[in-house]
């Protein structure tokens, strides 16, 4: 069955379709005026050999490159395969805060997106480890339980939005509880595993509490990695009004100002015995430094899994834009051909004996 892991990169292709249409309906009414001005073959020699198809022919050429590549990035997967990941004995939980205020955009694209792309960065680089994935605003949700199944986190990871959440605000300490319900201890595991908490969060409106439920968890051998997204000044919530873009207001009518609040963050990571990161000044150095904390500390394989997984074919679609990218490189080549130097011969004019006679 034929699928695509990211398909909204096909809405590129209507857009292209749309264009290509532009540019034949537009050169069939240039095609119209140049009858009228004179023979289309002697227009061509007349602008150097500059043949006039061969425009259309690039332009489409190009469209055609920018279609297969959008193909690729949307990454077209067909059939399935198996593959075999060790499971590491380290446990990590991702709790993600999807509450409203994470659609600010005082960090670009806003801090939910910036936080989406840190942590699709980060399970890149993860190698075995098990992960997990909560999904927190005023209440916590399990997304995902313990699993090498990387493929699936990143799927929920850029699915999550703050519709996903039915009560508001930043309950650290419900996501904090439901993280380490999943990194409970079995049996005499207690020594064997390491169990890493990574919660992304803009901090604002949190619950108390959290300090007091992390300092739990630390005793049951839990680390957190608090990781925070915005900035102090903060930004303006979008929201929809009547279809159109709008801004959340709060009691008095006034647009919502929504502060990122480091030291709320900053907090939980001295508690949790862990360390603070901010999203805002370099998010894929986050995740890199987070994955070698992560790959450094002592762990054991613990097992295999096996997974079904879809094969991709992007690659099909990538070479195929390449080939008519040059294609369109080739016909701007007949369109500009190199003009050869040419000589001009001289001619000695003769003087004339013939004597012109006035006119009367």
């Amino acid at each position: 069955m034929l699928r695509f892991a990211q398909i909204e990169w096909l809405y590129l292709l209507p857009v292209l379709a749309l264009l290509a249409v532009v540019v034949v309906w537009r050169w069939g009414q240039l095609s119209q005026k140049r009858a009228l001005l004179a023979d289309a073959g002697l227009l061509d020699d007349l602008t150097g050999g500059m043949s006039f198809s061969f425009r259309k022919t690039r332009w489409l050429l190009g469209l055609g490159a920018l279609a297969c590549w959008a193909i690729a990035l949307a990454n077209p997967q067909w059939g399935t395969r198996s593959r075999i990941a060790e499971v590491q004995s380290t446990e990590v939980v991702i709790a993600l805060d999807i509450s409203e205020s994470m659609l600010t955009q005082d960090v670009r694209p806003s801090r939910l997106d910036r936080a989406k792309n840190f942590l699709l960065d980060l399970t890149n680089a993860m190698d075995g480890e098990q992960v997990g994935l909560v999904l927190f605003a005023g209440q916590a949700y399990l997304q995902m339980p313990l699993t090498t199944d990387y493929g699936a986190a990143q799927l929920l990871i850029r699915s999550a939005n703050p519709s996903q959440a039915p009560t508001q605000g930043t309950n650290f300490s419900a996501a904090i509880s439901l993280s380490r319900q999943l990194l409970q201890p079995q049996d005499n595991e207690l020594k064997a595993v390491r169990r890493i908490v990574v919660l992304v969060s803009d901090g604002e409106n949190h619950e108390e509490l959290a300090e007091e439920t992390l300092r739990e968890g630390v005793s049951e051998g839990l680390k957190l990695y608090a990781v925070g997204v915005g900035t102090e000044a903060g930004g303006n919530i979008p929201a929809i009004n009547g279809g159109r873009n709008a801004y959340k207001r709060g009691p008095n009518g006034g647009p919502i100002l929504s502060k990122f609040d480091p030291a709320a963050m900053q907090a939980l990571a001295l508690a949790g015995e862990g360390r603070y990161f901010d999203l805002s000044k370099n998010a894929l150095g986050v995740a890199n430094t987070i994955a070698e904390a992560i790959a450094e500390g002592p762990s054991s394989t613990v097992g295999e899994e096996v997974f079904l997984e879809s094969a991709s074919y992007y690659q099909v679609f990538l070479g195929l834009g390449i080939l008519l990218w040059l294609a369109a490189w080739w016909a701007g080549v007949k369109l500009y051909p190199k003009q050869e130097d040419t000589e001009v011969e001289a001619v000695e004019l003769e003087p004339s004996t013939e004597t012109l006679s006035p006119v009367a």
